[in-house]
């Protein structure tokens, strides 16, 4: 369970928010013509561009610090602005749940998350001593 939050939007108005939690980026799909005198309309399909995952940092930042893990962006929409959106969507939510700081694991990209504010910084834990690794 997340930090205590009010969220209107939870299903049955409950006032917490779970974490971890998988943010999606989807294009929906768009209508257009294709011109074959019929006056029929074809669509494009929808498509997931990128996913996210954003998880609590239980022992980093006294408690007070969630993840970005699992970041992706489709190749094909890579240079848009689709990223550093994702990202952004999911620093406001860390916020609005309650946190100070998000911390981000990654071995690649590392220029992209340099050029949106991240900084290289000493690991922090996921995890809980208490929980078992299976």
């Amino acid at each position: 369970i997340g930090p205590l939050a009010s969220n209107t939007n939870t299903p049955n108005n409950i006032d917490y928010y779970p974490l971890p939690c998988s943010y999606l980026l989807i294009q929906h799909a768009t209508k257009y013509n294709d011109n074959d005198n019929q006056g029929n309309s074809k669509y494009t399909k929808s498509r997931v561009l990128g996913h996210g995952r954003l998880t609590e940092c239980f022992e980093s930042a006294g408690g007070n610090a969630a993840a970005a893990t699992y970041i992706v962006v489709d190749s094909d929409a890579r240079g848009h602005g689709w990223g550093r959106q994702l990202m952004h969507l999911m620093e406001l939510e860390a916020e609005r749940l309650g946190y100070h700081y998000v911390y981000l694991w990654t071995k690649t990209a590392i220029a992209f998350y340099q050029k949106i504010g991240y900084v290289e910084c000493q690991r922090v834990s996921l995890k809980r001593d208490c929980l078992k690794t299976l």
